[in-house]
């Protein structure tokens, strides 16, 4: 998030979302590289159903607990996931603060690609082609 002033709240949505670092979904987990948040280890790849389930969160602090950024994952077929991130930001006060700043998230696919020499011959051992991917909608 990118916010250079002074306010408590958007302070606290900066704070929370640079602790998120990378959210890693894989075949049979999701884990975050900073080890703050809750990820869940048995939603991967092959433990998805049709419906959106908790992969990662991460919630404010203090009385911004009830802030909180979530990951959704759900499988539409055997090679269709989708995924849906959540920016919750409930009012519990009057008035309620703006968030100021801009968000990003941003996206990237790791694919296995290999080759190995068998008998001197460079052979490709595995090649998946990268995933393709539509934005249902702008934050």
């Amino acid at each position: 998030m990118n916010y250079t002033g002074s306010q408590a709240k958007s302070l606290d949505w900066k704070n929370m979302l640079a602790q998120v670092g990378t959210v890693d979904f894989a075949y049979s987990s999701t884990i975050n590289s900073t080890g703050v948040g809750q990820s869940y280890g048995g939603i991967g790849h092959d433990y998805m159903f049709s419906y959106y389930q908790t992969a990662y969160y991460n919630s404010g602090g203090g009385v911004y607990n009830p802030n909180r950024y979530t990951v959704y994952a759900m499988e539409m077929n055997d090679s269709v996931l989708q995924f849906k991130v959540e920016f919750s930001d409930p009012s519990y006060g009057v008035p309620d603060e703006t968030v100021l700043g801009a968000v990003t998230s941003d996206i990237e696919a790791v694919v296995p690609d290999g080759t190995a020499s068998i008998d001197g011959t460079m052979q490709t051992t595995v090649s998946v082609p990268s995933p393709t991917y539509t934005l249902v909608s702008n934050l």
